[in-house]
């Protein structure tokens, strides 16, 4: 899979403005809104599907990720911004920034 260009920050005023989103298909529902987060207290990034609230790890390639129940967490989590995202190592990911 191709990192460069997955993750978008969502148009002003629309739905979740302001999240940065993964271009992504959720393998375990194939229809959810995906978005970067980060995990509040320990700063990991992850994606998150919006849909079925499934968690993945590695967003660089969905399909070997392991995955997770967001729900099911004892943790909090927030929108994931570029400075988050740039620390995880996804800058490849973002939208615009050098591969």
């Amino acid at each position: 899979m191709q990192l460069a260009h997955t993750c978008r920050y969502r148009s002003p005023g629309g739905h979740d403005a302001g999240v940065l989103a993964a271009d992504l298909d959720c393998r375990v529902c194939q229809n959810g809104d995906m978005r970067c987060m980060v995990r509040s207290t320990a700063g990991r990034c992850f994606v998150e599907c919006a849909e079925c609230m499934t968690g993945y790890w590695n967003a660089g390639d969905l399909s070997v990720s392991d995955t997770f129940r967001t729900e099911d967490q004892t943790w909090t989590s927030v929108s994931a911004n570029v400075d988050d995202v740039t620390a995880a190592g996804w800058a490849p990911l973002i939208l615009g920034s050098p591969a």
